[in-house]
């Protein structure tokens, strides 16, 4: 929604609708078989809100991002207040997005012109300032979806749900799927998001990048793994960032930041690009021991989303300490108990059995000491 007379200078926001999805990907619906489920093209709706910083929630990528091909006004020069489609190619080859049409009641949105993409690219189209084609809309700002109303009527100030599921029009190498935006993400629940319920707060609207067909899928996590790993000095340490959606759906062609914020390699950073599952991985290796502390980092138009921390310890390579260490944590990865060892003892021969949850273990160890009486006093009796 806009609202002049809120805005200073009267500056309109823009919205945006993105789309993006991994970790638990759910399967993009549309009036045929998903695009994205038979061929690798990813379908996305999302909503970008600008007037305030809501950080989780601004799709992301977005404009500036590695591997995007932006349509729609730039950062600085528009506030956005708009839906957004995002279309991610990740076929094996290159595609031609002939065209990408918005639909909700009689409205349509159109204009942004074909883009050619190659594998692992994509395009987001959204609020345009010039050039957009709009037909049958509310007189209001190109693509401020949450707006519109049925028979293009303004749904602006309404908080009643108008029911209406947006479509979204994809021609890709001259072939063209309809999207049916059931979670209705492109039009914020069918109401005006901004203004509802009416407290007069005005709320920020923004929608991640949620695959089409989910339901909106809200907030950002940026994750750091391992939490723990040990290594010799002059080998390679590796830890991965993962970002998804708040339903664990990957974003996708997202620039991240690493960097080592203490320790005996403090200061020392690095970027990533997240691939087609949300992974950036970053490795590197030390001259000298101690232990590394990690943060990953993701910065969008509304602010910077920071992950956990995890830590690299770098010992010796060789020492006794370091084949204790890397055993004791292989043990934890792969789950196995088996055995409590003693950090100062190496023999194998010496680790001692874990106990046994239920008791069965020191029952079993009371009839082992009580079996030599029982043979000596048999003995006796003979």
């Amino acid at each position: 929604m806009r609202d002049f007379a809120r805005r200073p200078g009267g500056v309109p926001k823009v919205a945006l609708v993105a789309t993006l999805g991994i970790l638990s990907l759910v399967t993009a619906v549309s009036n045929v078989t998903s695009v994205s489920a038979s061929t690798g093209i990813g379908v996305f709706v999302g909503y970008a809100d600008s007037l305030r910083a809501d950080i989780g929630n601004f799709p992301t990528p977005w404009s500036g991002s590695p591997n995007v091909t932006f349509r729609g006004c730039l950062p600085g020069s528009c506030e956005y207040d708009a839906g957004a489609v995002r279309i991610v190619n990740n076929s094996g080859g290159p595609v031609t997005v002939n065209d990408v049409k918005v639909h909700i009641s009689t409205c349509t949105y159109s204009g942004w012109g074909p883009a050619t993409l190659t594998s692992g690219s994509e395009l987001i189209v959204t609020q345009l300032t010039t050039g957009g084609v709009a037909t049958g809309c509310p007189a209001n700002a190109f693509m401020d979806t949450s707006d519109v109303g049925p028979n293009g009527t303004s749904q602006g100030d309404v908080c009643t749900p108008d029911g209406l599921q947006p479509t979204v029009e994809v021609t890709i190498n001259g072939q063209t799927t309809t999207h049916t935006d059931s979670g209705q993400v492109l039009n914020t629940g069918g109401i005006d998001a901004a203004d509802c319920p009416k407290d007069g707060i005005i709320r920020n609207e923004s929608i991640q990048w949620t695959v089409i067909g989910s339901t909106p899928c809200k907030g950002s996590v940026l994750s750091l793994t391992p939490p723990t790993q040990t290594h010799g000095i002059g080998t390679t340490a590796t830890v991965t960032a993962t970002f998804t959606n708040g339903c664990a759906q990957p974003l996708q062609n997202v620039s991240v930041q690493f960097a080592i914020i203490s320790g005996p390699n403090n200061g020392r950073t690095a970027n990533g690009v997240t691939d087609a599952n949300g992974h950036a991985p970053f490795s590197y290796s030390s001259a000298v021991t101690g232990t590394d502390t990690h943060r990953a980092s993701i910065t969008n138009l509304a602010g910077t989303i920071q992950s956990n921390t995890v830590i690299v310890i770098w010992l010796e390579e060789g020492s006794s300490q370091h084949r204790a260490r890397a055993g004791r944590f292989q043990g934890l990865r792969e789950e196995q108990p088996d055995a409590v060892v003693r950090p100062d003892l190496d023999d194998p021969a010496r680790q001692q059995p874990a106990a046994a949850a239920d008791g069965a273990g020191q029952r079993e160890h009371a009839r082992d000491r009580q079996h030599p009486y029982h043979e000596e006093r048999r003995s006796h009796q003979r």
